[in-house]
């Protein structure tokens, strides 16, 4: 026989398990696809460019450090190479949904991929 501590305990128990569930669904975000990459330095845009070639592009780009090397190809943008210490941004994998973002810190390069208003999207708020 289960005692009334006993309910309440599955009970939320089950309601983390479907929270858990639920906050797992929108980790993995959408499978939208981007439509542009926007390429910054030093907080200005450089470059922009679709995201849907018929044929691979690499673009590079002078970062404070010297020449970025961002590769573009089957809809997903990657750093190629990049004269960063660490080499971070390079150790990334490909980007493709909207929102998604490298940043080679260093160097002050921004690949960021965008879609459909996902630009005017709040991420967060402080005060």
């Amino acid at each position: 026989m289960l005692t009334r501590y006993d309910k309440t305990f599955i009970c939320i128990l089950l309601f983390l398990a479907l929270f858990t569930f639920i906050g797992g669904l929108n980790a993995f975000g959408s499978n939208e696809k981007g439509k542009e990459v926007i390429i910054l330095v030093g907080g200005h845009e450089v470059e922009r460019s679709s995201l849907n070639l018929e044929k691979s592009r690499r673009i590079t780009v002078d970062g404070i450090l010297g020449e970025s090397l961002i590769e573009i190809a089957d809809g997903k943008a990657r750093m190629l190479s990049s004269p960063c210490p660490n080499h971070n941004c390079m150790m990334q994998e490909w980007v493709s949904r909207p929102g998604d973002v490298i940043v080679c810190v260093p160097n002050q390069v921004i690949v960021k991929i965008v879609g459909d208003d996902v630009e005017n999207e709040i991420d967060a708020c402080n005060r």
